[in-house]
């Protein structure tokens, strides 16, 4: 099987032992069955286009999206990510819907799609939303003060934040507990490929395999502990 893998530490990297918890996950998943797995990285909009034509197997890390549903089978989870939003303690932010966005920079990786109310109020105008090439550019525009808040996942926040910047900048940020998202990600394989369809089968007897045994959760288990918190000011 060739597969699709981009960079998303610590979930997925090329330069990460086992690429990643989720591609051990994956790649153990497989070879329970007598699979054997290569990953292909690639940037990820390039990377979903070469599975999608059946260039590839398939792509790994995706959430499941109508758009994507047409063209792929999907796998039991794989493993699940919480998304927030970060922002400079010394602001205040407060929110529980898209439209509490309204007035703020909001910070967003190029292609991610996030949830069907973002994409609608970015669109509409109705949040200005600001599009961003990476995780670490991100940061710094958030450390900058040229965006107010960037929703992510928390592990990949806490990754990039401790290979880029420094301890007292990552001390400057913390992240509302109230999430934009909490889904789980897949495995993709194309249906541009017949023999997928019994695969993704395959697959998903090795992922139970895997959690049955007790790996899937020591595997999870190795992800740090992230130590950003909840920034709460005393009262006035």
């Amino acid at each position: 099987m060739r597969v699709c893998n981009g960079e998303w530490p610590p979930y997925m990297s090329e330069s990460l032992k086992h690429y990643g918890v989720g591609s051990r996950i994956v790649s153990e998943a497989f070879a329970s069955q007598g699979v054997e797995v290569e990953y292909d990285f690639l940037p990820w909009k390039r990377g979903l286009s070469y599975a999608r034509e059946g260039f590839r197997d398939g792509t790994i890390g995706w959430l499941r999206r109508p758009d994507k549903e047409r063209h792929f089978w999907y796998s039991d989870p794989i493993f699940s990510t919480k998304w927030v939003f970060l922002h400079l303690k010394e602001k205040d932010f407060e929110w529980r819907t898209v439209s509490d966005l309204a007035g703020l920079k909001v910070g967003a990786i190029i292609g991610n799609t996030y949830t069907a109310e973002f994409r609608a109020a970015e669109n509409a105008g109705t949040i200005k939303v600001v599009r961003i090439k990476n995780e670490a550019s991100a940061m710094k525009m958030l450390l900058s003060g040229r965006i107010d808040v960037y929703p992510t996942d928390i592990h990949v926040a806490y990754s990039t934040l401790s290979k880029w910047f420094s301890q007292e900048s990552i001390n400057k940020l913390t992240y509302h507990p109230h999430p934009l998202m909490d889904e789980p990600t897949f495995l993709l394989l194309s249906k541009k490929i017949p023999r997928n369809r019994s695969i993704i089968t395959i697959f998903n007897k090795g992922l139970q395999a895997l959690k049955a045994s007790g790996q899937y959760e020591a595997y999870l288990s190795e992800l740090d502990v992230v130590p950003l918190s909840r920034h709460s000011k005393p009262n006035q």
